[in-house]
């Protein structure tokens, strides 16, 4: 799976039927494989969150499912809301 790269948080919409569990396994062992720390995913019937930090970089990982039968969802990859927090905290007195 490759990243498109549009204005704002990349994102990819999954074929429908997609096993979002499966999928969240395979991009995570990628991620590892390059040296990123995965929190466990939180995975509900609509919804999968994991956190990944390498180093200082924080990234998010969050996918909707936004259409049922069969299931679609849509996923993207978030770093800069992070990257922001974490400065303006470093900037707090």
């Amino acid at each position: 799976m490759s990243w498109p790269e549009p204005q704002g948080a990349p994102h990819v919409l999954l074929p429908p039927g997609t096993d979002i569990r499966a999928v969240f396994t395979h991009w995570l062992a990628r991620a590892a494989a390059q040296g990123w720390v995965a929190q466990p995913p939180l995975i509900g019937p609509a919804q999968a969150f994991t956190l990944l930090t390498n180093g200082e970089r924080t990234v998010t990982l969050s996918a909707v499912q936004v259409g049922e039968t069969p299931p679609v969802w849509a996923a993207a990859l978030e770093g800069d809301l992070w990257s922001h927090l974490r400065r303006r905290a470093a900037a707090r007195p």
